[in-house]
């Protein structure tokens, strides 16, 4: 039987410039701190969860609709880089999170895919019905 210490968290490398640059997973406390830092953010989440939880089916058309775009704009910038500076355990480094802020789109959506893969490998829906999260009204999470 394996122990715990036997496991090594997983990344994937992403590269920028010519550098190879490792990308996790989220811990818990990362994404704990992420909603701390940024309680309006958490607070977009929660009303992007009740359109989708509602029963009715998720519109993303309704959810975009729904969502408070200056709010999230003004959270967004900041989120992105504090994410991929954690995804990249350069965890509450300013610096790391500015520059990542600033990172064209395209890039940053390799760190966010690559710290969403490893964050929940199993997929989001899983990781919320094990948390008791989910309503149970899409088994398939699709």
């Amino acid at each position: 039987m394996s122990a715990l210490t036997d496991i090594a968290p997983t990344y994937t490398v992403v590269e920028v410039q010519g550098h190879e640059i490792k990308t996790y997973g989220l811990t818990a406390e990362q994404i704990a701190k992420v909603f701390i830092r940024f309680p309006r953010f958490r607070a977009l989440l929660q009303e992007v969860r009740d359109l989708i939880g509602s029963g009715d089916g998720f519109d993303f058309e309704k959810a975009a609709e729904a969502i408070d775009h200056k709010a999230l704009g003004k959270v967004g910038k900041d989120v992105i880089g504090a994410i991929i500076a954690y995804a990249t355990r350069a965890d509450d480094d300013p610096k790391a999170e500015a520059v990542a802020s600033e990172l064209g789109a395209g890039l940053q959506i390799k760190f966010l895919k690559a710290a969403y893969l490893h964050t929940f490998p199993n997929g989001l829906w899983e990781a919320m019905a094990t948390l008791g999260l989910d309503d149970g009204s899409d088994e398939a999470g699709e």
